[in-house]
């Protein structure tokens, strides 16, 4: 691993297959954005908790990655 990356400058990466974006997910990122601003500034003691993604399969395997 050390001879990829130092000595060839090459870096690891993980494949990710996500899903294309349309016109309309735009504006709704934004709105989205504007409001939580705007629920933070009326609340300062504001709690805001975020989870990365997990895919729960019914053999009880859990895959942790974000595809």
């Amino acid at each position: 691993m050390q001879i990829l990356h130092k000595d060839l400058g090459f870096h690891p990466y993980k494949m990710m297959i996500v899903q294309m974006l349309n016109e309309g997910d735009y504006q709704q990122r934004s709105a989205f954005a504007k409001l939580m601003l705007k629920i933070i500034k009326e609340n300062e003691d504001a709690i805001i908790m975020m989870s990365d993604e997990a895919h729960f399969h019914l053999n009880g395997s859990v895959n942790k990655h974000n595809f």
